[in-house]
């Protein structure tokens, strides 16, 4: 069912024999610039097809709207009677683009992915509550939704199974303009994880707040509870994570990579191998009140990383299975993530971890007055801590870590001058302060971060046009409602002397009406804000980096504005400089390391980055083997686009062999081949359709991905 500029209600619950049902098709129903009410409508084997282009190729039900002409889809997805199972055996469930959502009290068994919600942005909403999703790859997936009213994924009951993905994740939320407002909360969530790589993942997100989910990993794979990726301002509190499985040695709690001003109180991490882990720049995060209990590392800080102060705030570590119970692999920065604790607690006391040798002052025993616990609400506020010796630091260029010096100080220094561009007072405090940003003003640093702001406000919505967009989906709702309970209405409406369809009609005529005047404003607001991508152009085009990971952001922040211009359709055109970005170590490449990972997900949900290994070589992990041991393999793939053959020639040690997996666009293998390095290793494709699909090469020191293109 294909549905164009239509408003109406697809399905009743009148009768329960009235059951629509969508079975063994390519989309079940697909409506373009509607508004549009879904209920007791029955979806079955719903599948991908090789040759249907569309992004929501093998989805129930869709939802596009039109983002250049601002006229927006708005769908409202209820289930069918008796509370059985709506959609089944299906790619995906439910599919929007600049749509507005309400997906509520949903059953969705055997799924790929369950909900995906792209660009709800200008003001639009998205609500998905109350549904239990069962999938292989992932249960919620939202993209691009900087600008968005809300985006609520609140009470929902998610399982999912990856064994065989690697890339299984049961929510993200994922964006590439990490400055832009998308409103995320993500509440009381039942997360039941089998082999699934991310519980709940953040990347490039503003202020999102993950509160109150239960998070059960089960396998023996890589996994993490919950992850922010070169996010800001996040808000994780109240939440549990456990890992069922007790010789899971690698399993991680809580995992926070460049992600700054974090809050994370009242957690609770159970078995995982390692309770919460910072790696890079995570500068004015705040720990309280978490309770690390039976991990063999309670908090682990690699030797990039940097947190900030920690006063007395009531962190517990509970029967750790090591001899360790938080490890500070950042010598020189220990002082700069200090935790101070109670005089009055020994060595080997809750609060106060046994710790290794070196991490002797990160742990700073001082008279406080008492030590922090959660609430029964569960949520404390915390307070603002005194950062000042960082600040200080990275203001007289001091050495952050004596390892990978340039790029973290280059990140520390662009922190410090964000800190100080929103504290003014902070910042005629000192005169070094006051020399540390002049002198910035004119850097990389100072650059990049005016052109964060004018992101900042192209990806919020202004306060002048939020009111008048806010009043007009009020009465677009109200009007809704009624047209999807007109059936229980029609009786009513009789009785009271009205026509019923007369009614009915003056009700799709004033949806009409404001959707127009809705169009009308966001085209105002967009002419406004598309002078902040310009000003942010032009600040961006006279930078010129010294480090890489600010030359990375440059170009990041360029290519993000051509993919936005055109609604990231041309994503394929950069496809080979956003890899370039994506592969580097993101201590070693910066934030835009993420934002790249991010755009390339549009495209390839398959992608998996070995940092261990990359980062490897730059010295991080040096625990693990040093770069001297680090060989870097050059790895050829042609011809690309490729039609029958396909060569495939790796540069290693004699007598080492790799492997070189084929998977199509949905990150299922196709084929699989074990191969030896130093010679032109030839394989047939002749039996792949044609289409994209990722060639992904693993040796014994790195993984890379290569998108191939199947033509004949």
């Amino acid at each position: 069912m294909l549905l164009n500029d239509w408003i109406g209600t697809i399905g009743t619950y009148q009768d329960s024999l009235w059951l629509n049902k969508f079975l063994n098709l390519n989309n079940g129903i697909v409506v373009i610039n509607n508004t549009v009410t879904i209920k007791n409508c029955f979806f079955n084997k719903i599948q991908a097809d090789a040759f249907y282009g569309k992004p929501y190729n093998g989805t129930a039900v869709v939802s596009v709207g039109d983002v250049a002409g601002g006229k927006r889809g708005n769908l409202t997805m209820q289930p069918v009677m008796n509370n059985q199972i709506t959609i089944n055996s299906s790619h995906s469930g439910v599919w929007t683009s600049y749509s507005t959502l309400n997906l509520n009290n949903v059953r969705m068994d055997s799924m790929y992915i369950g909900a995906t919600v792209n660009r709800c942005k200008d003001y639009l909403s998205a609500t998905i509550a109350w549904n239990e999703i069962k999938a292989t790859r992932a249960g919620i997936v939202c993209n691009n939704n900087a600008g968005a009213a809300k985006m609520a994924l609140n009470n929902n009951t998610i399982h999912v199974n990856g064994t065989g993905l690697n890339v299984a994740v049961g929510i993200i939320i994922n964006e590439i303009n990490k400055n832009g407002l998308g409103n995320y909360s993500i509440e009381n969530n039942y997360l039941y994880l089998y082999n699934v790589r991310y519980g709940i993942r953040m990347q490039n997100v503003y202020k999102p707040l993950v509160a109150h989910n239960y998070i059960e990993q089960n396998g023996t794979n890589v996994v993490y509870g919950i992850t922010a990726l070169n996010s800001d301002s996040t808000h994780v509190r109240c939440n549990q994570v456990r890992t069922m499985d007790i010789s899971n040695v690698s399993s991680k709690g809580i995992y926070y990579s460049l992600s700054k001003n974090g809050t994370l109180s009242c957690n609770s991490m159970d078995t995982a191998a390692t309770g919460i882990w910072f790696g890079g720049n995570c500068a004015g995060t705040q720990l309280k009140g978490n309770t690390l209990r039976n991990n063999l590392l309670g908090l682990y800080i690699n030797n990039v990383g940097v947190t900030g102060v920690q006063p007395n705030n009531g962190n517990r570590f509970i029967d750790y299975r090591d001899t360790v119970g938080a490890y500070n692999a950042n010598v020189s920065g220990q002082q700069l993530s200090q935790f101070r604790v109670r005089t009055s607690d020994a060595m080997g006391n809750i609060y106060y971890p046994i710790l290794a040798q070196q991490n002797f002052i990160w742990f700073n025993p001082m008279l406080t007055t008492g030590i922090y616990t959660c609430g029964t609400a569960c949520y404390d506020m915390l307070e603002v801590i005194d950062n000042e010796l960082l600040y200080r630091i990275i203001a007289g260029d001091s050495i952050l870590t004596e390892e990978f010096i340039p790029e973290s100080q280059s990140m520390a220094r662009q922190y410090l001058f964000q800190v100080l561009d929103n504290n003014p007072e902070l910042l005629e405090s000192d005169t070094l302060f006051q020399n540390f940003y002049n002198e910035m003003l004119a850097e990389a640093e100072g650059q990049l971060n005016s052109v964060e702001r004018r992101f900042e406000a192209y990806g919020k919505m202004d306060s002048t046009f939020a009111p008048m967009l806010q009043n007009i989906d009020s009465l677009i709702s109200l009007y809704n409602y009624y047209i999807a309970h007109f059936d229980e209405m029609r009786d009513s409406i009789e009785q009271s002397g009205v026509n019923p369809d007369s009614l009915r009609e003056q009700w799709i005529f004033h949806i009409e009406n404001l959707d127009v005047t809705r169009v009308n404003i966001v085209m105002q607001h967009n002419a406004v804000i598309s002078g902040e991508m310009y000003e942010g152009e032009l600040t961006n085009n006279i930078i010129n980096g010294d480090e890489q990971n600010e030359i990375n952001s440059a170009l990041m922040n360029e290519l993000f504005m051509q993919l936005e211009e055109v609604n990231y359709t041309n994503i394929d055109e950069h496809y080979n400089e956003l890899m370039s970005i994506a592969e580097q170590c993101p201590y070693y490449g910066g934030e835009a390391v993420y934002r790249a990972r991010a755009a390339l997900e549009l495209v390839n949900g398959s992608l998996t980055y070995n940092d261990d290994a990359n980062c490897l070589q730059y010295g991080i992990y040096r625990q693990g083997k040093t770069a001297n041991e680090l060989t870097s393999e050059r790895i050829e793939v042609k011809p690309n686009p490729a039609s029958d053959y396909v060569s495939i020639n790796v540069s290693c040690k004699e007598n080492e062999t790799f492997s070189a997996d084929i998977t199509n666009t949905v990150g299922q293998s196709v084929l699989n081949k074990k191969l030896k390095c130093n010679q032109e290793n030839i394989i047939n494709i002749s039996e792949l359709q044609q289409g994209a699909y990722t060639i992904v090469v693993k040796t014994k020191n790195e993984i890379q991905n290569f998108k191939l293109i199947v033509v004949r």
